[in-house]
Parts: C-alpha cells; sequence; structure tokens
C-alpha cells in the first residue's frame, strides 16, 4: 500500500491533506520529527528506508528536493508559493492553491511536464468550491484579464478572531451565489486571469505582502 509523508506541522492546514485523506484510503501515514522537515538529506534518507510513494511540500522546498535527489515516489502535492518551473521526473506533481481562509486547497492543476514549462497555472477550483476573478467593483473578468481571485465554498472560514474591520473588509456576501453553500465570498488578493484553456494563472499580489518559504508577510506590518 502507499506511504504518505505528513510533511507539515499540526499547526499548517495542508497537514489535514497529508492525515486524513491517506487514511480514509487505506495508506500508511508517516508523521515526521520536527527537526527533520528542514533537512533535506535526513528527509531523503528516511524517503527511501520507509518507502514513502507521497506527500504536501512547500514549494520551494520540493523544488530544492527535486533539483538535489531522485525521489522514488509516485505523487507529490506541492502549494504555498508560485511555481515557476519543474525538473522532469517519473511522478504525478499538483500544483495547488489554497489561503488558509479556505482550507485546505480551493483550486489545483495536474503538472504536464512535458508542457508546463514556465508559469505553472493553479489550475481548475477542486470540487464543491467556486473560483472568481472580479475587477474592484466585483464584477466578472474575461479570459486574459487580470483581476482578484475570490473564493466561495463550504469550506471558507467564519473571518477572522476578533478582527471584525478585517473580516468585513475580505468576507463579503457573494453576489453570484447559488445557495447557502456559496453565499460568502472570500478576497484572497491574489492577482490571476483566466487562460484560454480555462485554467487560472498566478500573476502576483494586488498589495504588498509576500511569502517567504510559504509563510504569508505582510510588509506594512
Amino acid at each position: 500500500g502507499d506511504n504518505n509523508l505528513c510533511h507539515a506541522s499540526f499547526s499548517f492546514d495542508a497537514s489535514v491533506h497529508d492525515l486524513f485523506p491517506p487514511l480514509t484510503a487505506g495508506a500508511c501515514v508517516h508523521v515526521i520529527p520536527a527537526d527533520m522537515r528542514q533537512d533535506m538529506m535526513m528527509l531523503y534518507d528516511y524517503i527511501l528506508a520507509s518507502h514513502i510513494t507521497g506527500s504536501t511540500i512547500s514549494t520551494q522546498f520540493w523544488l530544492e528536493m527535486i533539483n538535489q535527489f531522485e525521489l522514488p515516489l509516485k505523487y507529490m502535492l506541492v502549494g504555498g508559493e508560485k511555481m515557476f518551473s519543474v525538473k522532469k521526473r517519473n511522478l504525478k506533481i499538483v500544483n495547488g492553491y489554497g489561503p488558509t481562509e479556505f482550507t485546505v486547497c480551493s483550486d489545483y492543476h495536474i503538472v504536464d511536464q512535458e508542457k508546463d514549462t514556465n508559469n505553472i497555472p493553479i489550475g481548475r477550483p477542486v470540487p464543491n468550491s467556486w473560483s472568481y476573478i472580479l475587477d474592484d467593483k466585483q464584477q466578472l473578468l474575461p479570459a486574459g484579464v487580470a483581476g482578484e481571485l475570490c473564493l466561495a465554498g463550504p469550506q471558507i472560514a467564519m473571518g477572522y478572531w476578533r478582527r471584525e474591520e478585517l473580516t468585513a473588509e475580505r468576507f463579503l456576501p457573494n453576489p453570484y451565489s447559488s445557495g447557502p453553500i456559496n453565499d460568502k465570498l472570500y478576497r484572497t488578493g491574489d492577482l490571476v486571469r483566466w487562460r484560454s484553456d480555462g485554467l487560472i494563472e498566478y500573476l502576483g499580489r494586488i498589495d504588498t505582502q509576500v511569502k517567504l518559504r510559504g509563510f504569508r508577510i505582510e510588509l506594512g506590518e
């Protein structure tokens, strides 16, 4: 059977993906100690010794590993940062996207290692979720036009703890709602556009937020 590596700490929502889907599918989950998470050599040795078949790892850490080692994996879900390129490997690579406010993934793309050579898209919405690309007046934008990615679905957060103003700014009534399942909209602050093939391409931020090894940093703070 499969052996899935839980690389994320329990405080990171990616751990949900590494724990529950493998267990419900009958796979074995390997929870590694904290000191192994950032030690590539130690992690590589563990992957070999434990016959690990898949995991979820932050994008830049994954790119460093795949450039240094031949990993005997079946699949890998990466996310947390923009994915520019990938070294061709004999495994399924999924580029996942999903902010903490929309646990765990809202969009995903199975990387085509022959065609996806530069700005790899974040793909399409996962089942039972909605992704909208809107302008500053909350109007839907056509393919090729950049706008803010807004999300809706049952996995959306209630808001920010004791930050009513920020909650009101980021969580809005969904003007395109089809019912209670998607009646609330989350503004991600991410700048994206629809490609002509129906995939979403990540372009950057509409504010000054940056990411470092998957962690969001507000430069204004």
